[in-house]
């Protein structure tokens, strides 16, 4: 078993793991609406601290862009009030950067053998820890899925339009499902059981 100093930066995997949790349930609570800007910065120079490479996010922003766009014209058509769409959006904005961002800096600082290790410490039970650390991982994957289908999609002359958004959106489905078949099937012939 690793000793806690020899966590990366030092923490043990469940404390960054119960931040986590905090923080996102936080961003949820009306008590703290007023905070929340206080905990976006917090987290901006938490990843500039621990060097979080915004390159690897971009990706994600401009999926996060047209998903906001998408949300705006949703809140519109409830309020009938561009003003009141724009407050709705920029809560929704606040909820989901703090919950995103703050899921990047726990993946960037935890490493997910050391996640499991780290709740096994706790005695969660290995296969409750291992679908935990499985499940922290994807957002990466995704990320790199989503990339990838780009690059595929530009180089066939595809260009990145709001009104065209099924020759990305379909293969990244299809590619996580097809990841998730072959991780599956590799943990059962490892005889991997819950």
């Amino acid at each position: 078993m690793k000793k806690e100093s020899q966590y990366k930066y030092g923490i043990h995997p469940a404390i960054k793991l119960a931040i986590l949790i905090v923080f996102t349930t936080f961003s949820f609570l009306p008590l703290f609406y007023d905070y929340r800007w206080g905990f976006l910065l917090f987290e901006i120079a938490l990843a500039v601290i621990i060097r979080l490479k915004f390159q690897q996010l971009k990706g994600f922003i401009k999926f996060l862009l047209i998903n906001f766009i998408g949300f705006y014209f949703l809140f519109y058509f409830i309020e009938f009030s561009w003003i009141q769409a724009f407050l709705h959006l920029l809560d929704y904005f606040l909820t989901i950067s703090i919950i995103s961002l703050q899921a990047f800096i726990f993946y960037a600082t935890t490493p997910p053998f050391e996640l499991i290790i780290g709740l096994k410490t706790l005695k969660v039970p290995g296969y409750i820890a291992f679908s935990i650390s499985i499940a922290i991982s994807f957002l990466p994957i995704t990320l790199n899925k989503i990339r990838e289908v780009l690059v595929i999609q530009k180089s066939r002359g595809y260009k990145l339009r709001l009104t065209n958004l099924k020759p990305i959106i379909i293969p990244t489905i299809l590619g996580i499902m097809d990841y998730s078949t072959n991780l599956a099937i590799s943990l059962e012939a490892r005889g991997f059981k819950i």
